[in-house]
């Protein structure tokens, strides 16, 4: 394979590892909240303790997936959750979710996820904006912790409408705290990304989902003083070196997908956006009016519940 075609896949492959491709996700919600009367018995195998199933509905199973991810820190690998999780698939009430737009729309938690490269903390995931941002916000190797993420579709506006059919906005909010490292300072903030989502034409299951634009801002009550002593670009300032991989991988997203790196927007926002976004999917594995269950294309597992 040439170098420039390497670049090109390099370039991809940034772009839907996103937290919206990849659906890497986490909040510090309490968990799916239902009755306490499970129709599942526990047992013990090698690879620890699973679940064994009975005629189990729809509510005993949701009962035990928020069991499982309390017990394991909401961690979708854990090989207890993920039996939960297919248990729960088999129940699922809607064999044509990605159609179901009542049922998709709202402001959902997210209770379940796995977040690679991370670790768990005190308040949440532990990362650095780089790991969280995909390097496209300084600085890069400041540490984080994502304390929840907000998942929410809704109706597109009539100025953003494509001539795809079933369209809904599908939008990330990823809060995070992190310290300044001269004054020490708590520092809350939020990476935001925007996209839509529309139903796959051949799997009445799968959302496809792309993402045109993303953000990094302050939270609400942030000092803005202190938030910009940390994030703001200056002039001036000494800039980090850029490696020439990173520089050539900006110039192929710029040709192929309309990468426009972030920009100041003002009042501590640094915005970026794409014209050509990749496209990323989700497989509905279970939806219902309070809870949805999906599985994206680099195979992650997420579980969140309406708020």
């Amino acid at each position: 394979m040439c170098r420039f075609s390497v670049l090109v896949l390099a370039a991809t492959a940034t772009l839907l590892a996103t937290p919206g491709l990849a659906f890497h996700v986490h909040s510090q919600s309490p968990g799916v909240r239902l009755p306490a009367r499970s129709a599942f018995a526990a047992a013990s195998t090698s690879r620890g303790s699973v679940l064994c199933m009975s005629a189990v509905t729809a509510r005993d199973a949701k009962e035990e997936l928020a069991k499982q991810l309390q017990a394991n820190e909401g961690d979708t690998k854990n090989d207890a959750v993920a039996v939960a999780v297919d248990a729960l698939s088999k129940t699922n009430p809607t064999t044509d979710g990605a159609l179901q737009r009542e049922l998709l729309k709202g402001a959902f938690a997210t209770t379940g996820f796995n977040f690679p490269d991370g670790k768990r903390g005190p308040l949440g995931w532990e990362c650095t904006l780089g790991r969280l941002a995909f390097n496209l916000f300084e600085p890069t190797k400041l540490p984080v912790s994502i304390t929840h993420i907000v998942n929410t579709l809704e109706d597109v506006p009539a100025e953003r409408q494509g001539d795809r059919p079933g369209e809904l906005t599908y939008d990330l909010v990823n809060s995070f705290v992190a310290r300044s490292p001269e004054s020490g300072v708590e520092l809350r903030g939020e990476v935001a990304v925007s996209g839509v989502c529309w139903p796959d034409s051949k799997d009445a299951n799968r959302l496809r989902v792309a993402f045109g634009a993303g953000e990094l801002r302050p939270a609400q009550g942030q000092d803005l003083a202190e938030w910009e002593a940390v994030f703001k670009p200056r002039e001036g300032k000494e800039k980090p070196r850029v490696p020439l991989g990173k520089k050539l991988t900006n110039l192929m997203l710029k040709l192929f997908m309309g990468f426009q790196p972030p920009a100041d927007a003002g009042q501590g926002v640094q915005r970026y956006t794409m014209n050509r976004p990749p496209e990323g999917y989700l497989d509905i594995l279970y939806l219902d009016d309070a809870l949805r269950v999906t599985r994206g294309n680099r195979g992650s597992i997420v579980v969140v519940e309406r708020v």
